[in-house]
C-alpha cells in the first residue's frame, strides 16, 4: 500500500485527512480524536437517523458471546478461502459493517500482508471490535458515506450488511473486488419454524443491485448444523437476527425448547468484481 497516498476524507469538507497525535486532522483543520479504545468517530450528526445508530449494547454483547463459541467457522472459512483466490494481492481491504470485528479479525489474520479497515454505524460495535485488534483501523461511519478517497481500497467485505454500490464503485480501485455474503434459505430454520406460523424462504441474491457494475466472479452456498449447549446461545442467536424485534415476547421464551437440538447454518458466500468501464 502506498503509504504517501491518503486514504481517508474528511467528512466535512472531503479534503485528505492526516494522522496526528490524537487522532486525524484535514487542512482545514477539521480535527478528530481518536478514542481510547481506539477508534475515530467519522459520523456526522447530520448524518444519523437517530441519536445512537446501529446495533445497542446489548445486541453488540450477545452476538460476541455467540461468535466466540465459532458456530460460523465454516463460514469464516469460506470467506478466507474466496480472500486466497482472489485477493492474493490486496494491499488495502475495508469490512464494511464490521459489527463487533470477529469476521474483521479472523480475515485480517490471514491478510497480514494487507491494511484492513473496519467500519460500523453503531459505536457501541466498533468499542467491541477494539477489544479484538489493534492492528485493524477501526472508524465509526457509514457504509453510505464512507470516509475513503476515491480509488482508495483494493477489496471490500460485505457480510449481511446493507450494499451500496455506487459508494463501492467510488471507494474501490479500478480492478477492485468484494466478497460478499448473505442467509441462504434455510438458515436458521428450526428457529424460524418455531417463531412463525409461515416461514418465508428468501433467498440472497444481490444481483439486481450489483450487475451490471460489478460481474459475478464466485457463488457457492454452505450448509453446516450444530446443536445449541444451552438457552442463553440461544437468546443471543436470536438477538443477532432481524427475528429478534419481529416476534412476540411469548415466542422468544419458546425458543429454549430448541436447547440440544440441531440448528442449521445456510450462507451464499459470492465474489463480485468491478467492471473496468464503471469506476
Amino acid at each position: 500500500m502506498d503509504k504517501t497516498q491518503p486514504v481517508l476524507k474528511c467528512p466535512v469538507c472531503s479534503q485528505p485527512l492526516d494522522n496526528t497525535d490524537f487522532g486525524l486532522a484535514c487542512a482545514a483543520p477539521h480535527t478528530f480524536d481518536r478514542a481510547k479504545q481506539g477508534y475515530v468517530n467519522l459520523l456526522m450528526s447530520n448524518h444519523k437517523r437517530s441519536r445512537s445508530p446501529g446495533d445497542d449494547k446489548e445486541m453488540v454483547t450477545a452476538r460476541t458471546r455467540f461468535l466466540d463459541l465459532q458456530r460460523y467457522q465454516p463460514l469464516i472459512e469460506a470467506v478466507i478461502h474466496c480472500a486466497d483466490k482472489f485477493w492474493p494481492d490486496v494491499q488495502s481491504w475495508v469490512d464494511l459493517g464490521c459489527g463487533e470485528g470477529w469476521y474483521t479479525q479472523r480475515l485480517n489474520e490471514h491478510l497480514d500482508f494487507a491494511k484492513a479497515f473496519g467500519l460500523d454505524i453503531s459505536k457501541h460495535a466498533v468499542m467491541a471490535a477494539c477489544k479484538r485488534s489493534r492492528q485493524i483501523d477501526w472508524y465509526v461511519a457509514s457504509s453510505a458515506r464512507t470516509p475513503f478517497m476515491d480509488q482508495s481500497m483494493d477489496a471490500a467485505l460485505i457480510l449481511f450488511a446493507q450494499l451500496e454500490p455506487q459508494e463501492l464503485i467510488r471507494i474501490l480501485k479500478p480492478e477492485g473486488s468484494l466478497i460478499i455474503a448473505g442467509a441462504g434459505s434455510d438458515h436458521l430454520l428450526p428457529l424460524r419454524e418455531l417463531l412463525y406460523e409461515q416461514v418465508n424462504f428468501n433467498h440472497f441474491d444481490p444481483s439486481t443491485q450489483l450487475a451490471p457494475q460489478f460481474e459475478l466472479a464466485y457463488d457457492k452456498e454452505i450448509k453446516f448444523e450444530w446443536i445449541p449447549e444451552n438457552d442463553q446461545e440461544l437468546y443471543d442467536l436470536l438477538a443477532m437476527t432481524p427475528h429478534n424485534w419481529r416476534v412476540k415476547p411469548e415466542k422468544k421464551e419458546a425458543i429454549t425448547e430448541l436447547t440440544g437440538k440441531l440448528m442449521t447454518g445456510h450462507f451464499r458466500v459470492q465474489v463480485w468484481e468491478l467492471v473496468s468501464s464503471a469506476g
